[in-house]
């Protein structure tokens, strides 16, 4: 798994996962026909984005960065989508909405993590996104109220390791 920049955006709203799952089941059994392709359509985009990714995986190990600029423009195409469909799913927020309007003003993209609601979101960066155009991102979204983080997501996580006491 490659490692990926991103930076973490907490909206600082206040929401409810049970409410926001109970919404998208509303919706579904009340338009089936309507939302079942949507709900189709996200799942292909993290199809899609798994794919990428693995390409990513590859061109990072073999050579340095032919493809990269393009595999990233496609994660940037799909996360602008999945927000889209999460929105009209009914699990966006004004708050979230800001969040894509900052990164999209200065050509990156976003969208909300976990349940949605508000809550975070996350903006994807470039890999050589400079320091300085950053720093104008975080400023712009602590300027309206959020806080963020940049970190890198695609590590291999927790990993258990024998202990042998003495």
């Amino acid at each position: 798994m490659p490692k990926v920049r991103i930076l973490l955006v907490n909206t600082k709203v206040s929401r409810s996962t049970k409410k926001m799952v109970a919404g998208v089941r509303e919706l579904r059994d009340k338009y089936p026909s309507v939302v079942g392709p949507i709900l189709d359509s996200v799942e292909a985009i993290v199809e899609k984005a798994e794919y990428l990714l693995h390409q990513l995986a590859q061109v990072s190990h073999t050579q340095p960065q032919p493809n990269t600029d393009t595999i990233h423009a496609g994660l940037q195409d799909l996360c602008q989508v999945n927000q889209c469909l999460l929105n009209a799913l009914g699990v966006g927020h004004r708050a979230l909405d800001q969040v894509c309007a900052v990164a999209r003003e200065r050509g990156l993209a976003a969208k909300l993590t976990g349940a949605g609601g508000g809550g975070c979101a996350f903006i994807l960066l470039p890999p050589d996104y400079p320091w300085e155009k950053l720093e104008e991102v975080v400023e712009a979204l602590s300027k309206a109220g959020f806080e963020s983080w940049e970190t890198t997501i695609g590590s291999a996580g927790v990993t258990a390791h024998n202990f042998v006491s003495t």
